[in-house]
């Protein structure tokens, strides 16, 4: 006959946190923040945009939305330019403010729906996948910094010396968008903040994502290489976020 004999006390403790660390392992894992990704927080409610204007036929539905962004950062004094450093690719607007005395550099992404769906996750799947990333993390803006540098334009490699230099200086940046509808009555705007500083863990799905520039200076993955954590990037909490809110409105 079979008897079952009873673990003893001291194993079975050692068996429960063992198991206890392994979760504590996985949660950590899954909860790490990815610098070649985003998490997007959503800043004001959805307002109807009575500022909006029909998108003209002849311009690209992209560009009207920038040029939207554009015009109401600018009315509250707020410097602000075109990014992309060839048309089409790279951050879609820069914009320098200060925030308590503290120099500011806005990088800001602008989408359009053609659904009703204005959600952080709608917008975030409008964020496109990269060699460097996805558009707006920290590894695809060194990414996009580099390419302004060298673009054809004197005017976009001059924006990118500046943010370097600013960066230099010891201004901080923080990551921002909108998504816009369209819709037969009217025009829905809501903006977003974005992040990847939900966690002090990060990690690269491979190495070659990794962009060497100011917003992170070293890789670090699940291979042994290391990074430095801080960043000159704003934290995002409830002054920060009702600044935005403000500055949005």
């Amino acid at each position: 006959m079979f008897i079952q004999k009873k673990m003893p006390f001291p194993k079975i403790t050692s068996y429960t946190y063992a198991l206890l660390a392994g979760m504590s392992i996985l949660l950590s894992t899954v909860q790490a923040g990815r610098l070649d990704e985003v998490d997007v927080i959503s800043l004001n409610n959805a307002s109807h945009c009575r500022q909006c204007i029909a998108c003209p036929l002849n311009q690209p539905i992209g560009d009207c939305g920038e040029d939207f962004v554009k015009k109401l950062l600018e009315d509250k004094g707020v410097e602000t330019y075109f990014a992309q450093y060839d048309k089409v690719h790279g951050i879609d607007l820069v914009a320098f403010t200060k925030y308590r005395g503290k120099d500011i550099i806005i990088l800001h992404e602008s989408k359009m729906s053609e659904f009703a769906s204005i959600t952080s996750t709608e917008f975030k799947s409008r964020l496109g996948q990269s060699k460097a990333g996805r558009q707006g993390s920290r590894t695809w803006l060194n990414y996009a910094l580099n390419k302004m540098k060298v673009s054809k334009e004197s005017r976009i490699r001059q924006l990118g010396t500046s943010i370097e230099a600013y960066l230099s200086n010891g201004a901080y940046f923080i990551r921002t968008g909108n998504l816009r509808v369209d819709t037969t009555q009217v025009a829905r705007l809501q903006f977003y903040a974005l992040t990847d500083k939900d966690s002090e863990v990060y990690a690269l799905e491979c190495d070659d994502r990794f962009v060497q520039g100011p917003f992170v200076r070293s890789g670090a993955n699940q291979h042994g290489k290391w990074f430095e954590t801080d960043s000159n990037e704003l934290s995002l909490n409830a002054y920060t976020i009702n600044w935005l809110n403000r500055l949005f409105q």
